[in-house]
Formats: C-alpha cells, sequence, structure tokens
C-alpha cells in the first residue's frame, strides 16, 4: 500500500486528490469489529498498479472528472464522495459499475437506495454501501476505550452508532429484499460496506483522557 500521504499530495489537482483518498485511505473500522464484510476498490496489486497509473492519467487532464464531480448539487460531503466512487467504478481502469442509487419502493413509498451495485474481476456481484463521515468525539474522557456513540457529526443526533446501526440492518439488507428481487437485477448479490471516515478529538475531551492517564 503506497504511503497515502505521499500518495495523495502527488496529485496536482484537488478534486484527484480527493478520489485518490477515497481509493486508498485505511478503513476505519476491521470488518471484525463492523460485523459485515468490507469493501475493497482492488482485488490484486496489478488492479491496484493500474489504478494508479490511470490517477496519474486523469491527473493530466481532469476536465471529465471535473464535469461530472464539482456539480453545485454535491456540496455534501456524502454525495460529492458518492460521484467519486461512481466515477471510478464507471472509468476507471477496472470499470465494473452495473448500477447505482438504485431506489427500492413499497407502492409509492421509497424505503432506500442500494449505492452501487458493481462484478468483480472474478464474476462475483457485489452491493457497495458507502459511508463517508468526519465525526466529533464528545465524551467526557472517563471511559478507556471510546464507544462508537461518543461521536457525532455537525448535527448532534448524527452519532456513530446510530449510522453504523443503519448500515448494517438497514442498507446492506437492501439486495435481500424481495422489493430488490422484483427489479430483476440477477445475483446473488454480496453486500460490503464501504467506510471512509475520519474522527477528531476535541481539544476538551483530549484534555480528559491526558487527566485521567
Amino acid at each position: 500500500m503506497p504511503d497515502l500521504v505521499r500518495l495523495v499530495d502527488c496529485y496536482e489537482d484537488v478534486t484527484v486528490r480527493d478520489l485518490a483518498w477515497l481509493l486508498f485511505a485505511p478503513d476505519l473500522l476491521r470488518a471484525e469489529h463492523v460485523g459485515v464484510p468490507l469493501a475493497h476498490p482492488f482485488a490484486t496489486s496489478r488492479e491496484r498498479d493500474a489504478t494508479l497509473d490511470w490517477l496519474h492519467a486523469l491527473d493530466a487532464a481532469p476536465g471529465e472528472l471535473h464535469a461530472h464531480a464539482r456539480n453545485p448539487k454535491f456540496t455534501r460531503l456524502g454525495i460529492y464522495a458518492e460521484s467519486l466512487l461512481g466515477f471510478f467504478l464507471a472509468r476507471g481502469p477496472l470499470a465494473r459499475l452495473i448500477a447505482a442509487n438504485v431506489p427500492l419502493r413499497q407502492g409509492r413509498r421509497t424505503i432506500g437506495e442500494c449505492d452501487f451495485l458493481l462484478e468483480a474481476a472474478d464474476g462475483a456481484r457485489l452491493h457497495w454501501e458507502l459511508a463517508v463521515k468526519f465525526y466529533l468525539h464528545i465524551g467526557d474522557g472517563t471511559s478507556p476505550v471510546a464507544r462508537l456513540s461518543d461521536y457525532v457529526g455537525p448535527n448532534l443526533q448524527d452519532r456513530f452508532d446510530l449510522k453504523h446501526a443503519r448500515l448494517v440492518t438497514h442498507q446492506l439488507a437492501m439486495t435481500s429484499r424481495s422489493e430488490f428481487a422484483a427489479l430483476g437485477l440477477d445475483g446473488p448479490w454480496d453486500a460490503q460496506l464501504y467506510i471512509k471516515d475520519r474522527l477528531f478529538l476535541s481539544r476538551c475531551a483530549r484534555a480528559a483522557r491526558a487527566g485521567n492517564r
């Protein structure tokens, strides 16, 4: 795995740097802690190297990426990240996107969307749910181990534990529902979580932790 800082900094274009971070940043959580399989953009070192070559070419001529990702509607972090990953799956060297943002409905009510449906090099059909969030730790620092519920987004109701639970119990289960089967997208589909978040520790929480050592 290339050194992430040196990798991202080697690109001149900021949107290409964002895409490189999304593809190469380490997963926030381990699979055994998440309880579900994690998605990985590269199955082999050959696929990784092909992607690095593609990113360097894209950095020299990023116009198509800009047209796709620099949409005024993509101001929210999650939507912007979806646009970047969708561009990679549709136009990258490992292009294998089947569908994106597939809605599931019960009657007239939308019950959710599948972020990405893709086919791996070995023919496996994958359902990826993308989660890219920035969370701040607001715990009191008394616990030696941080809990997911200690992390919140800009909206204090956006807690990491609640987001994690919804991804695992609702989003990743979409392709196993009867409403999805009715769409005629042949499977079976292996559901995987693509999670690239950043966690921040406030000064107060950092000081509390230091005082408890």
